[in-house]
């Protein structure tokens, strides 16, 4: 895989990451808020409501204006059912308000009984909404301590992986680099992991290796230069020779092998006394001799 490639994986992945905690924290606002509002909607509500009948029942002689008061809270809190025992207490309290407000003092009872009782639900829901806000609340943190560990973990694996498959690989080649402009031809990469930072790496170390290896140079009378040589003096219709700078034979045609044999000597003897024979040219301290 190209590290272009992986760079933008591993940034994808940690902004998911960061992403997902993000969400996750919004959505448990979002839960936790309804579940705080309902306690303060229905269940606040219906205590108030209870407080206010209760200081109308206390009172010794209810006044029209809280008579009035108590049945106008009654009717709110029967439109605000909120728990299942709710409704039989408010039956109990409707059927003996108008004994209550008018001085009954067992109706006053009963109807006192049925608010304290009222009272008592609307608490122990307030109490239980308030744990489950708790509990969602805990689950949260778990859930968001847990996305923050897995995010951390996400960061520590994409930060050594960079340096493995990236910096690992630019830091060996610069160390090389510098190593090889020091005047040290014998500095080379150290093996890293597959990709186009390896490939560079191992690429380099056949450039340094080859710029190692000398050129080969032809040596003079070769095999291969020496049949070249021969036919080309085969192409001359006299017999003729190719002398060094010393005298000695590089080459002959092959009319010339048959002279030379004879008198090789005489001929060579002859050239380095001096004397051109026949016919000779000098090329480049080389001399083309005929016979």
């Amino acid at each position: 895989m190209k590290i272009g490639r992986q760079l933008r994986i591993l940034l994808a992945v940690l902004i998911g990451l960061q992403a997902l905690t993000a969400l996750a924290g919004i959505g448990l606002l979002d839960r936790m808020s309804p579940a705080i509002g309902r306690i303060l909607d229905e269940n606040v509500a219906s205590a108030e409501a209870v407080e206010a009948m209760l200081r109308v029942l206390v009172a010794p002689t209810p006044s029209e204006a809280q008579r009035r008061e108590f049945m106008e809270t009654l009717a709110s809190a029967e439109s605000n059912v909120t728990e299942p025992e709710e409704t039989e207490l408010l039956r109990v309290i409707r059927a003996n308000a108008e004994g209550a407000l008018g001085g009954d003092s067992a109706a006053r009872a009963r109807a006192a009984d049925a608010l304290a009782e009222l009272g008592d639900v609307n608490r122990g829901a307030m109490a239980r909404a308030d744990g489950d806000a708790r509990r969602l609340g805990l689950a949260g943190r778990w859930a968001l301590a847990f996305l923050a560990l897995v995010g951390l973990a996400g960061v520590v694996l994409s930060a050594r992986r960079i340096r493995t498959r990236l910096l690992a690989p630019l830091v060996e080649l610069s160390a090389v680099v510098r190593v090889i402009r020091s005047g040290d031809p014998h500095r080379r990469c150290r093996p890293m992991p597959s990709g186009e930072l390896g490939y560079v790496l191992a690429s380099l170390n056949q450039i340094l290796d080859a710029a190692a290896v000398p050129a080969p140079t032809p040596r003079n009378g070769s095999d291969r230069m020496r049949r070249a040589l021969v036919g080309l003096l085969d192409r001359q219709e006299e017999p003729v020779v190719l002398l060094d700078e010393t005298g000695g034979v590089v080459a002959a045609s092959s009319s010339a092998l048959a002279l030379m044999a004879e008198r090789g000597d005489e001929i060579l003897a002859a050239a380095r006394a001096g004397d051109p024979g026949p016919a000779s040219v000098d090329v480049e301290g080389f001399r083309l001799l005929e016979l």
